[in-house]
């Protein structure tokens, strides 16, 4: 194999390994954002739960 086969190679493997991070990073915030959204409403139920 030669150099410019081995640099496409790595180049593939930089753009995978970077696609992939981006969709677990995309995955994470997603899950961030869901499970700060339900504790707000648990919270916000709760205070009004207890005011009454």
């Amino acid at each position: 194999m030669g150099s410019f086969e081995r640099t496409m190679n790595l180049r593939q493997v930089a753009t995978n390994y970077s696609q992939s991070e981006t969709k677990t990073n995309y995955k994470m915030t997603t899950f961030l954002i869901m499970a700060g959204t339900v504790l707000t409403i648990i919270i916000i139920l709760k205070s009004i739960k207890s005011k009454t």
